[in-house]
């Protein structure tokens, strides 16, 4: 299932985003390494033989990272030096990241059940992954680099109905299933942190 953008509506521009650490992981995600998304593309161009050729491209990358004894560090590369290709699902874990090499403990990447959509958040308390979460309260934090939102929970959910077409514009109860959520002990956050230092935040403020 593929989420549809709104043509009317400017992914970025003029919206509210209330936390500001959370906001630089959004931007720091989504800017960090230039590549290019044939989820974007396919919205604005329709399907052509290279665009379909970014999507096999992309699938082909996904089933390596799968098996990957260092999947962080390859998807780091993949966006920093390899073909630069990816979606939401490539943006949430370098988001993810991002987050926890910069002291933000309980930050995860997941996906929104029903949508082929992938968002990280930072919450309370532990979450394991596959264990499907609501996200529908202001104790969780919504990070979506694709779509340039940051905000909370209900906040986030009310804007992704006026955007993605054919939702239910008054739903407000969405579950998430965590996904991709990679333990770092402190050796791995260390080594992160010296080879990509492109990655770190000044003066970053965990919240929650």
């Amino acid at each position: 299932m593929n989420t549809i953008l709104n043509s009317n509506y400017q992914v970025g521009f003029g919206m509210k985003r209330p936390l500001k650490s959370p906001e630089v992981i959004q931007r720091k995600a989504k800017q960090a390494y230039q590549h290019l998304s044939p989820y974007i593309l396919q919205n604005k161009y329709g399907s052509t033989p290279y665009i379909e050729k970014l999507v096999k491209s992309l699938t082909e990358f996904r089933h390596n990272l799968e098996v990957s004894e260092n999947p962080l560090k390859m998807l780091i590369e993949h966006l920093k030096n390899g073909k630069k290709i990816g979606n939401s699902g490539e943006e949430t874990i370098l988001a993810t990241v991002i987050g926890r090499i910069n002291g933000q403990k309980n930050i995860y990447t997941g996906t929104i059940d029903g949508l082929d959509h992938a968002i990280s958040f930072i919450t309370r308390g532990r979450v394991e992954n596959g264990q499907k979460i609501i996200l529908n309260d202001k104790n969780t934090i919504i990070i979506d680099p694709q779509l340039g939102i940051t905000d909370y929970a209900n906040n986030y959910f009310q804007k992704l109905c006026n955007i993605i077409g054919g939702m239910p514009k008054k739903k407000t109860i969405f579950s998430v299933t965590p996904v991709h959520n990679y333990r770092l002990n402190k050796t791995q956050i260390a080594e992160l942190r010296a080879n990509y230092p492109e990655l770190l935040i000044e003066n970053y403020k965990a919240t929650m």
